[in-house]
């Protein structure tokens, strides 16, 4: 049986923590840090050993990330903890799952919540540039060619312009 009496201590069934993630086998819930400790048993088969409380981390997010309640579980062969939120997401999960009542495995298991994906934004269509707007493009690529040498009818090309745009 794993010593979880510190952990048991702290918490208070039904009440909801912030929750600050997962650091290897340590965790952040409320302002404490705990650890879960693996009882390696023999090599081939493991436990929860204990819950333990660890001095403070940086290394947890500023902020919380979730709101969760602790449950204690017991079914289907797995004995532990359930750190979940109000929408019934399980974040991480913590204890000993028995295999066949032969090979018991500890289980520390952080499942962080998908990011809602950002909605697709609806391009905005561009408005048709005005007569105007496309006369000056129109004559500003001219100038830049007659610049460069490709051409020297200056005034026909403006001619051409000014009938296509301004009648």
């Amino acid at each position: 049986m794993a010593d979880t009496a510190a952990f048991d201590k702290w918490f208070q069934k039904g009440r909801y923590y912030n929750f600050y993630g997962v650091d290897g086998n340590r965790f952040k819930i409320g302002s404490e840090v705990f650890e879960a400790i693996e009882d390696e048993c023999d090599g081939y088969r493991s436990y929860l050993g204990s819950i333990e409380v660890k001095d403070k981390s940086e290394i947890f997010f500023k902020t919380a990330i979730a709101r969760v309640t602790v449950t204690e579980e017991d079914y289907d062969g797995f004995r532990g903890y359930c750190f979940t939120d109000a929408t019934g997401h399980c974040w991480l999960k913590i204890g000993t799952n028995e295999m066949y009542d032969y090979y018991p495995c500890f289980v520390f298991h952080y499942e962080p919540k998908q990011p809602k994906p950002e909605p697709v934004k609806a391009e905005i269509a561009k408005p048709e540039p005005s007569k105007r707007e496309q006369a000056i493009v129109e004559i500003h690529n001219y100038l830049k060619a007659a610049r460069d040498g490709y051409d020297d009818d200056y005034r026909a090309v403006a001619e051409t312009l000014v009938k296509k745009y301004m009648s």
